[in-house]
């Protein structure tokens, strides 16, 4: 009778781990083979099964997952002080199995990512990150207590999915352009059929937030499960073509890395995937003012770590950011805000990439990746204030526009209402040759008038206030219900209107 030391091959499944596990039980080696293949260096196994060198994490899985039982083994196991040593004749049928958990001289993560330790140091974040997780605090506060009309807010919904679920995609190669996943996002097909694969992508990222957004709102907050991980990532790769190796929402059996990174050995995956769990589900805020920082903070942790641990063979950046999402909007964030951190990886690539890449060197570091990733969500949220803004303005000054000529109004007042608005589209003015060509409603109202009706309804828009004049061109003059800007020189003041304003308020 030949003893060996259960080693772990590369080859190894969880399917073949649960077998393990079912021979530790069914047998009940009083040793414990780990269905990982762990070496152990075992002084006594007694009553309560002491442990001189084995590794606390994997201590914990042998004793939680196996246990060690204390009746008489049912098959011999030979207890050595340098390794454990199995009796294969006593076994013969598993002795494929065991041949299969072969492995030499194994490190685990502790050794081999010394970084990855469930703990966050924030003594050492610079003022920066603390003022802009505060400005990203107010502006979600903000954007969260915005009175939008409810077509504009389905409207501003979709675009910034569309953003998001491109960006998620786009960051792993998907070709697709925003418009395309945005009619893709209203029922449209975008691709031909060579392309469908692209398609499919997008429409996988693109479940998984509907989804996300729905069990919120059906359920509320979750802790959140290594099972709901398994599931987006098996939800990312739905439908696709992914190499031999790749079983969609199963963890890795194989060695990866992105770039210069190599992530742990795949052992050690479930129980990383465990502990990054239990982790985030007790990162909670101390109080109710806190939520929305804290939840920031954990998103992007979530994130750095499924990086780290990186435990599936393929989709583990769209797993990583589906996660990330779904802990903003359940810390709070809108949902057109909870996209916004994609965005800005996908808008800042290259850096996603090193900062990630940098995190992992020199005893690791997660501050500087999280200093990255606020800084960005800071700037995404000025910019969609700056959007939502706008709208809000360019409605309020329509009203205004409307107030401005009563309840009962002639035809001229109606043809100058339809002026000041055309002008409203144009930020840039218009000379007065082009007036009446500036919308097709305005050509017609002005097709069988003269000249000097269009300088007359000029003339009172302006001693109206509603139209200014710079030079040879005229502009809706909106500032005027812009009540609280600091005072500035005229020739310094500037209202910006982002492109994408125009489309959301014809």
């Amino acid at each position: 009778m030949d003893g060996f030391r259960p080693r772990c091959g590369a080859g190894a499944s969880i399917r073949e781990g649960r077998l393990a596990r079912s021979i530790c039980r069914s047998s009940h080696l009083r040793s414990g083979i780990h269905p990982f293949g762990i070496r152990l260096r075992v002084t006594v196994f007694k009553e309560h099964h002491s442990e001189t060198s084995l590794s606390r994490a994997h201590y914990r899985l042998l004793r939680d997952d196996i246990g060690f039982p204390t009746e008489n083994s049912s098959c011999k196991a030979d207890i050595r002080t340098s390794h454990l040593a199995i009796e294969r004749s006593y076994m013969p049928e598993y002795t494929p199995l065991f041949e299969l958990l072969k492995r030499t001289g194994p490190e685990t993560f502790e050794k081999t990512h010394p970084f990855i330790t469930f703990r966050m140091d924030l003594k050492a974040a610079v003022a920066a990150m603390w003022l802009n997780l505060g400005e990203a605090k107010s502006k979600c506060e903000h954007l969260a207590g915005v009175p939008l009309r409810p077509d504009i807010a389905s409207t501003l919904h979709r675009l910034y999915l569309a953003k998001g679920v491109h960006a998620t995609a786009a960051i792993e190669g998907n070709t697709l352009s925003e418009e395309q996943v945005l009619a893709r996002i209203e029922g449209s097909e975008v691709v031909p059929q060579s392309q469908k694969y692209l398609q499919t992508e997008i429409d996988n990222v693109l479940r998984i937030s509907n989804e996300i957004a729905d069990s919120i709102e059906t359920n509320g907050c979750r802790p959140i499960t290594p099972d709901d991980i398994k599931l987006y990532n098996r939800e990312i790769l739905a439908g696709l073509d992914v190499d031999e190796h790749v079983n969609p929402g199963v963890y890795r059996t194989t060695s990866v890395g992105v770039m210069d990174y190599k992530a742990p050995d795949c052992r050690d995956c479930p129980y990383l995937m465990e502990k990054l769990c239990d982790w985030l589900n007790q990162f909670k805020a101390p109080n109710q003012g806190d939520v929305i920082t804290y939840g920031i903070l954990k998103a992007i942790i979530a994130h750095l770590y499924l990086a780290w641990i990186h435990a599936f063979g393929d989709g583990n950046g769209r797993t990583a950011r589906a996660v990330e999402v779904r802990i903003l909007m359940e810390s709070g964030l809108p949902s057109t805000a909870a996209h916004l951190l994609s965005n800005h990886y996908n808008e800042t690539r290259s850096e996603y990439y090193r900062m990630l890449s940098r995190s992992s060197k020199n005893g690791g570091d997660p501050l500087p990746f999280v200093n990255y990733s606020i800084g960005g969500l800071v700037d995404q949220l000025r910019s969609q204030l700056t959007l939502v803004r706008t709208y809000q303005w360019t409605v309020a000054w329509e009203n205004y526009v409307y107030e401005k000529f009563g309840q009962d109004k002639t035809s001229s007042d109606k043809r100058q209402i339809k002026l000041v608005l055309a002008l409203t589209q144009r930020e840039a003015g218009a000379p007065r040759s082009e007036i009446r060509r500036l919308t097709a409603e305005l050509a017609e109202e002005y097709a069988n008038k003269t000249s000097k009706t269009l300088s007359r309804d000029i003339n009172n828009l302006i001693r109206e206030g509603l139209i200014v004049r710079e030079g040879s061109v005229f502009k809706a003059n909106k500032g005027i219900i812009l009540a609280f800007l600091p005072r500035r020189r005229k020739e310094d003041f500037h209202v910006s209107f982002p492109p994408q304003a125009a489309t959301l308020i014809r």
